[in-house]
């Protein structure tokens, strides 16, 4: 083989390396549009494997929410109920393979969580006392098997946390001590065993990770003026926790782990009012989230290579996408391995869309130059 074809080997095989990292897809961004009859929609979250997108769609005619799922190979699919309609109502989060979806649907008797599977549909998950009100699904193991969420209690303020698995029920998870009865689960571990969250203190909101043996615990907050922290990622083992909280210099991702306790990771904005992690990939270090700033919601992204980022100047500058007539508010789900990021915004039509992001490894962004280079140097040859 020559030096000319030699070079263009090595050049293709750089090109196609991010590819290949990505189970064949390459970095892009895309939105997610809508079914016939629908113009707004919002993500909630990604299954594990990065082809199921669960969110809400909301109806043209009936200006009503309603639970869909999104996949490559079949688009828009709604979830429905046991009499075969379309419910009012949310999907707020999927098991590893998209297989089975958790949310909260309205009822005659008010919102009811739910567990949604293709096979036998939707089933409203009923507490203890036979009770169905007031209940709300925030997100389900890799399996499917453990849902957990929030349920209302009659008095105004007062919701608690509940953990539903299907060899075990439901149970509740207390709350931290100090300020109204309200615990919100916001994540769970694959496999079930550790939740994160936060519950209201007489300080705030505070961050908290709960396991079967150690229950309900709080993480505190930065040092600063306030006392705010609210928990979002775990990792696959549990004893890795990521969030936002408030700090001196602002509102802050952190990590947090038993040894170390909370360690800031970067400001999110120099103007954000809050800030919260919305999700984190378990195989390597990469989360996504939100805040509320001055200019309204913006989507954020932070790695260790990179730091705290909007999310938007990530995916232009660090990445090439166009992203050209949109604003993305909020990002909402990523997969596994780190490359897929799921979330809404305004899209050039100015309808708020769900968008879909496949990012490949920072590293990987510089083999892709050192390709071109390699073309280049082919070509000029």
């Amino acid at each position: 083989m020559d030096l000319r074809n030699s070079l263009l080997s090595a050049a293709l095989i750089v090109v196609l390396a991010p590819v290949a990292a990505m189970g064949g897809r390459p970095h892009d961004f895309k939105g997610l549009g809508f079914p016939s009859g629908y113009s707004v929609g919002y993500a909630a979250g990604v299954s594990g494997d990065g082809f199921t997108v669960v969110g809400t769609l909301y109806s043209d005619d009936t200006r009503t929410a309603e639970p869909w799922r999104w996949t490559a190979a079949d688009g828009w699919q709604p979830l429905r109920d046991p009499t075969g309609t379309i419910p009012r109502g949310w999907a707020s989060a999927t098991s590893c393979d998209g297989s089975v979806i958790a949310g909260s649907v309205r009822t005659p008797q008010g919102t009811q969580a739910y567990c949604w599977t293709a096979g036998a549909g939707m089933e409203l998950l009923a507490f203890p006392d036979g009770s169905l009100d007031s209940s709300r699904a925030a997100a389900v193991s890799a399996d499917g098997s453990v849902v957990v969420g929030t349920r209302g209690i009659d008095t105004a303020n007062y919701h608690e946390a509940f953990l539903w698995s299907r060899t075990g029920g439901m149970e509740t998870l207390g709350d931290l001590a100090g300020g109204y009865h309200w615990t919100q689960p916001c994540n769970i571990t694959a496999d079930g065993s550790t939740v994160v969250g936060f519950s209201m203190t007489d300080s705030g909101a505070e961050a908290f990770r709960w396991t079967e043996a150690g229950g309900l615990e709080g993480l505190g907050s930065l040092p600063g003026p306030g006392l705010q922290s609210l928990a979002g990622g775990v990792s696959r083992n549990g004893n890795v926790v990521l969030g936002c909280s408030d700090s001196a210099d602002g509102w802050q991702v952190f990590r947090w782990t038993a040894d170390d306790g909370l360690r800031a990771l970067g400001a999110v904005g120099p103007t954000t009012i809050w800030a919260e992690v919305a999700d984190m990939s378990v195989q390597r270090p990469v989360a996504v989230g939100y805040g509320e700033s001055d200019n309204g919601d913006e989507a954020f992204i932070w790695n260790p290579a990179h730091g705290v980022c909007n999310l938007q100047e990530y995916l232009v500058e660090e990445m090439g996408l166009d992203l050209a007539g949109w604003q993305l508010l909020q990002a909402r789900g990523i997969s596994d391995d780190g490359h897929t990021v799921v979330g809404w915004g305004h899209s050039p039509n100015a309808n708020f869309e769900v968008w879909m992001a496949h990012i490949p490894e920072p590293a990987t962004l510089a083999m892709l130059a050192l390709g071109g280079v390699g073309l280049l140097v082919r070509r000029r040859r």
